[in-house]
């Protein structure tokens, strides 16, 4: 990104702008941890059972046995509640490997469970991403979500370095540096 498309992202502006609310977001509590923890355990003993998978690490090795329950059809496509599962697995391994926290997230539309970039309104949905892909019958390649994820992670830590290196504080004394 050149510093021409930093202006350009800094000064957009909305042809019709929108009456957006800033979403409500905290750390997850207990029962929340206790709902990914519970999925993600039923998620790997179906991983184990029928792929003979013994561990999931969060690593990008994952993705491609992620994507063996998909391909090998593991989940019925109603199974909203499974998809959800491997929704969770997708996002540990998103976590693990871009630097992403779980957040729980909560705007007009709902709450949610989300990872956070930093501690930016930046947000990824992984446990409805696979569902709802199912359920409007798209494709689900998880190494290249994984990969359209990571470049857009890529570019908010290039957008972020950028602006670091273009702020440059003011060489004027103020009235605090005055000598007496």
């Amino acid at each position: 990104m050149c510093s021409s498309d930093l202006d350009q992202l800094k000064n957009y502006q909305f042809e019709n702008p929108v009456d957006w609310k800033k979403p409500d977001v905290e750390e997850l509590s207990l029962g929340q941890q206790f709902v990914l923890d519970s999925g993600r355990q039923q998620m790997r003993d179906l991983i184990q059972q029928k792929l003979g998978v013994m561990s999931m690490e969060g690593t990008l090795t994952d993705l491609k046995v992620l994507q063996q329950v998909v391909d090998r059809d593991l989940l019925d496509d109603d199974d909203v509640k499974g998809w959800q599962n491997l929704g969770i697995l997708f996002g540990d391994i998103l976590a693990n490997q871009l630097d992403l926290n779980w957040v729980a997230y909560e705007d007009e539309l709902g709450a949610s469970k989300a990872l956070r970039w930093k501690k930016t309104l930046n947000f990824v949905f992984p446990i409805t991403m696979l569902s709802r892909r199912k359920q409007f019958n798209q494709e689900i390649d998880i190494p290249a979500l994984y990969e359209k994820i990571e470049g857009e992670i890529e570019m908010f830590a290039e957008i972020e370095r950028q602006l670091k290196n273009s702020y440059q504080p003011s060489q004027e004394k103020s009235v605090l540096d005055v000598d007496p």
